[in-house]
C-alpha cells in the first residue's frame, strides 16, 4: 500500500494514558471484526480476473476499501504507540 501513501493523510491524534492496556486490545479487536465481511469481498472484487497480486489488483482493492483501509491504519499505530510508549512510561 506504500503506492497510495501519498493520497492518505495520517495525522497522530492527541497522546491519552491507556488505563487497561488489555481491554483496549481487545476494543480494538472488536471494533474491527465487523469490517471484516467488507474487506474479503472488497479483496475476492478486486482479485477477480486476475492470476496474481499485481498493480492492477491493489489498484482495485484501494477504490474498493481504500478509505476503509486508511481509517483503520491510523487507529494502530496510535494505540500502538501509546501502548508500548506513554502507557509504559508511566
Amino acid at each position: 500500500m506504500d503506492r497510495y501513501q501519498l493520497s492518505s493523510l495520517r495525522k497522530a491524534s492527541e497522546a491519552v494514558f491507556i488505563h487497561d492496556p488489555t481491554d483496549r486490545a481487545f476494543e480494538i479487536c472488536l471494533t474491527a471484526h465487523p469490517l471484516l465481511e467488507s474487506v474479503l469481498l472488497a479483496d475476492r472484487r478486486a482479485h477477480a480476473g486476475l492470476t496474481g497480486y499485481t498493480d492492477e489488483y491493489y489498484d482495485r482493492f484501494y477504490a474498493q476499501a481504500g478509505t476503509l483501509s486508511n481509517s483503520r491504519f491510523q487507529m494502530p499505530q496510535t494505540d500502538v504507540g501509546f501502548l508500548t510508549g506513554m502507557t509504559a512510561w508511566i
